[in-house]
């Protein structure tokens, strides 16, 4: 097409039009989720920070007694928060991201709210919630302790940034998935139940499994993650087993799967 013929399109048919239109249904879509959730009851998002922190404490409570020592640091509240942040940054928006074409399927008869709207509102606000969150929870943890770590803060972006890749390529694949298969939504739920075990949650792989065990463990992308964002709060702690390179891989592949399944069936899902 010529430059001439691309100017004859209506501005909605551009790119910059197209993305317009994306950017004002996303809005839309996170402004209805939110008062869907978070206005109808007062302690809608105070939920949303209290059900981490008291997994948190929970864990603490109970290592505290296994355990003398954390494995790494002063405390467990704050070691047992290094690994269930991370994890719960993938978790929660990547399952509810999972359910966006489900939840907003009666709004896709309009002809502005496409599939790829409809996961991009959902996992979006909730990776936003869960970053909220988890600033709140370490001004608690750390106003109690009157004490600040030695953050390195570009540990911790480069966390947020991978986990939100791997959050983004999920959602697409497992929207698509949870909408033509209802039954993959249970499969799923249950297979990745041991992930908060398999993640290095609860203790450092590298120092408390043997070789073989994290050897196969490596293989899960969380393991990586949350070793990263531990490396955000602790200076002295490098492990050598993470992949840069292997979480770029499954980022890449999995937004390529999802977006490809998101236009195959976009159609289907319309007609429904």
């Amino acid at each position: 097409m010529s430059d001439a013929s691309r100017s004859d399109l209506p501005a909605s048919e551009t790119f910059a039009g197209k993305f317009a239109q994306h950017i004002r249904v996303v809005r839309a879509l996170i402004r209805r989720d939110i008062r869907s959730r978070y206005a109808r009851t007062s302690g809608g998002f105070l939920w949303a920070i209290g059900e981490p922190a008291l997994m948190i404490m929970l864990l603490a409570f109970v290592f505290s007694f296994l355990l003398k020592t954390p494995p790494i640091g002063e405390t467990f509240i704050e070691f047992k928060m290094t690994g269930f942040l991370a994890y719960f940054l993938f978790r929660q928006p990547s399952n509810t991201g999972a359910g966006g074409i489900n939840y907003n399927l009666g709004l896709m008869s309009f002809p502005a709210v496409t599939p790829y709207d409809a996961v991009v509102a959902r996992f979006y606000i909730e990776f936003l919630t869960v970053l909220a969150s988890t600033l709140a929870i370490n001004m608690l943890v750390y106003g109690y302790y009157g004490r600040l770590p030695e953050f390195r803060v570009e540990y911790l972006m480069l966390c947020i940034a991978l986990t939100f890749g791997l959050v983004s390529g999920v959602s697409f694949v497992n929207a698509v998935l949870f909408w033509r298969y209802p039954s993959y939504e249970r499969i799923y739920s249950a297979a990745t139940r041991p992930l908060l075990i398999l993640s290095g949650v609860l203790y450092l792989p590298d120092q408390r499994l043997p070789s073989v065990a994290l050897d196969v463990l490596w293989w899960n992308p969380l393991i990586h993650t949350v070793a990263i964002f531990r490396q955000g709060y602790y200076p002295t702690y490098n492990p050598d087993f993470i992949s840069y390179e292997y979480l770029i891989f499954w980022i890449i592949l999995l937004n390529a799967v999802g977006l490809s399944l998101i236009t195959y069936h976009r159609y289907s899902v319309l007609e429904r």
